[in-house]
């Protein structure tokens, strides 16, 4: 479709590095071929192009989704849609940076904390923008702790979205959702019935977090 396309001119012997969607690829052309390499040199490829002189359209990685259901198993599972995990936090555990924890309907009793990944957590609200997935997916953070927490560095890239997040109780701050040094997108949610010594619903530290639709 024409996007991510990088046109290549004859004689040159140097090309910096393309990075789609964080993905670093470094290119050289010699001759009528060009050479595609990732950034520490490995997964080599020469293409042939007869002196054409576009290289080839790349299309950004997509990303895994590690899917999470009340249903499912933190034993015997592997994160796929047939065989989900059970908690929210195995999902974040198994993710990487760009992955979605996808969530299916249901209460979750759990605290969780996004380990400095810059991930999105959604309930199926943010596959098929049905808003009643916002109130029939929910993180119950059972009194013992704040029910979010972002406490590593996470930046835009780090996303909660869907939820309703209940019953966090911290002695410090932030019961339902605590960013400290972060700043995630928080969006279309609904924080309800938490309890903190500062910030009973959410406390932002030091914090540039975007807040949406909440």
């Amino acid at each position: 479709d024409g996007k991510n396309q990088i046109q290549f001119n004859d004689n040159k012997s140097d090309f910096p590095s393309f990075t789609p969607n964080g993905q670093k690829i470094g290119f050289r052309q010699n001759n009528n071929n060009i050479v595609i390499k990732d950034i520490d040199g490995s997964n080599e490829t020469i293409l042939q192009t007869g002196g054409i002189n576009y290289g080839p359209v790349f299309q950004p990685a997509l990303a895994l989704v590690w899917n999470v259901s009340t249903t499912g198993s933190d034993v015997t599972g592997d994160g796929s849609e047939s065989n989900p995990f059970a908690t929210i936090q195995t999902g974040i555990d198994s993710s990487s940076d760009g992955d979605i924890v996808l969530v299916e309907a249901g209460t979750y009793v759990e605290n969780i904390n996004y380990s400095g990944k810059n991930i999105v957590v959604g309930s199926l609200f943010i596959t098929t923008s049905d808003t009643s997935y916002i109130s029939s997916t929910i993180i119950d953070g059972n009194k013992s702790g704040s029910v979010v927490t972002f406490d590593q560095s996470e930046d835009s890239r780090a996303v909660l979205m869907g939820f309703t997040i209940q019953n966090g109780n911290s002695s410090d701050y932030g019961g339902g959702i605590y960013c400290n040094g972060t700043s995630p997108k928080l969006k279309n949610l609904i924080v309800t019935e938490n309890n903190a010594y500062s910030g009973a619903g959410i406390q932002l530290f030091r914090s540039e977090a975007i807040l949406e639709e909440l």
